[in-house]
C-alpha cells in the first residue's frame, strides 16, 4: 500500500468503521505475494490499483474515507500520501 510508512489501513469493523493504524516497524520484505497468494483477486485487485495511485487521487480517496469516518486521528492526509510523490 502506498500510504505514508507508518500508517495502513486496518479492517477491525468492532466499532462500524475502518481504522488506520500506527505500523511503526517495516513491513516484510515479499508481503505483496503472500497478500495475493491468500488475499483473493478482488483484495489483489485492490492493492494493483491502490500502488497505481496518483497523489491527488490518494488525497481525494482519503478525503472521502475521512468524510465517512466518525473520528479522524491521523497525520494530515497530504502526509500520508507523500510517498507517492516520491515514487512518481
Amino acid at each position: 500500500m502506498w500510504v505514508e510508512k507508518d500508517w495502513s489501513l486496518t479492517t477491525d469493523w468492532a466499532y462500524g468503521s475502518p481504522e488506520l493504524c500506527d505500523a511503526r516497524e517495516s513491513w516484510e520484505d515479499g508481503w505483496e505475494k503472500i497478500f495475493d497468494r491468500v488475499a483473493g483477486k478482488n483484495f489483489v485487485n485492490a492493492r494493483k490499483q491502490i500502488h497505481s495511485l496518483k497523489f491527488d487521487d490518494c488525497v481525494h480517496d482519503f478525503n472521502q474515507l475521512k468524510n465517512i469516518t466518525g473520528e479522524w486521528n491521523a497525520p494530515p492526509i497530504e502526509e500520508i500520501c507523500k510517498p507517492i510523490l516520491q515514487q512518481n
